[in-house]
């Protein structure tokens, strides 16, 4: 059923992660925000933080950035630790590294009749606004095998190329040896020319996905943490799966009835419906049979009736 298909994905999505470090959010958002990419956090850690996570040198920790969207599937900027980590098999091309390109899965090439050296436009993050990012266009470069539904449909980029398509950097095409000032993303363009608006310290990263499943490790790291409880939130993803899955039993249990309720109701409202239509209908029945058709072919012509009544019921519904 789809409630079972949702368990297992949260299972074995939730499992595979030890842990989920990043700015102080709600746990679900950044549980949700990290793992299936469905929203950035409403606030990132900044460069600076990772990299003080990572130096205490308990655990190894992939960065991921979630930035807009292609075709209305979510752009992820990260490391080549990610591939390794997620076992993302490449079978054409390779990981992205250098800037403007990004993968895709197999499964989503397929689907939209995608290949390597296709390019793919970044969606505006918002028409309204005048200083929003201007969308830029991403080369396919590798296309790989994906066991998880989120990594299936989303694609994967570096984490330079994510904070310019947010706006965080760019680069101008020169023109009759003019600098162009539209902004774009141009992976021939000499480095000197491409530059970033911020302190690179400064620069968003949605979660660090820390590797180990070591209890141990996993302790020490909880231990430090909680000293700086202000600046981080840590999110254990088995505990947030299991809320999550008892959240949903509950309210399956809830619904199932309610259903068999409201499919009883509707049974008898449609009895109801049909049985004043056959006394309304009583007259011009008796009409018929007084000008001498038989009672066998009135049965016919009101079992017609009755069953383009249904039908027109049903179809209304749908």
């Amino acid at each position: 059923s789809t409630v079972e298909q949702f368990q297992k994905v949260i299972t074995s999505r939730s499992e595979s992660t030890s842990l989920i470090i990043g700015a102080l959010n709600s746990p679900y958002d950044l549980f949700f925000g990290s793992l299936y990419f469905t929203d950035p956090p409403d606030h990132p850690l900044r460069v600076e933080q990772v990299d003080e996570l990572l130096a205490m040198g308990q655990y190894e920790g992939t960065p991921i950035l979630v930035t807009t969207e292609i075709d209305r599937l979510p752009l992820v900027g990260t490391d080549a630790t990610y591939y390794t980590y997620r076992d993302l098999r490449f079978v054409k091309g390779r990981a992205p590294h250098r800037l403007g390109e990004v993968c895709v899965s197999e499964t989503s090439a397929q689907k939209r009749s995608l290949a390597i050296g296709m390019t793919l436009q970044t969606q505006p993050s918002d028409l309204f606004k005048l200083n929003a990012p201007y969308p830029i266009e991403l080369t396919i470069i590798g296309i790989f095998k994906a066991r998880h539904p989120a990594d299936q449909t989303a694609h994967f980029t570096t984490l330079t190329t994510a904070w310019a398509a947010l706006g965080y950097a760019h680069s101008h095409h020169e023109r009759i040896g003019a600098l162009d000032s539209s902004l774009v993303v141009d992976q021939s363009v000499k480095l000197d020319r491409f530059h970033l608006h911020n302190d690179p310290d400064s620069l968003p990263i949605s979660a660090l996905l820390m590797h180990s499943q070591n209890a141990k490790k996993r302790s020490i790291l909880k231990a430090r943490l909680s000293q700086k409880s202000q600046s981080f939130t840590l999110v254990e993803p088995n505990k947030i799966a299991k809320k999550t899955l008892n959240l949903t039993d509950n309210i399956h249990r809830i619904l199932n009835p309610l259903l068999a309720t409201l499919s009883l109701l509707t049974l008898s409202l449609i009895f109801l419906m049909l049985t004043q239509r056959y006394f309304a209908r009583a007259p011009i029945r008796e009409g018929l049979f007084a000008l001498g058709l038989g009672r066998r072919h009135i049965f016919l012509l009101s079992l017609r009736e009755y069953m383009i009544f249904i039908f027109l019921i049903g179809t209304d519904r749908k």
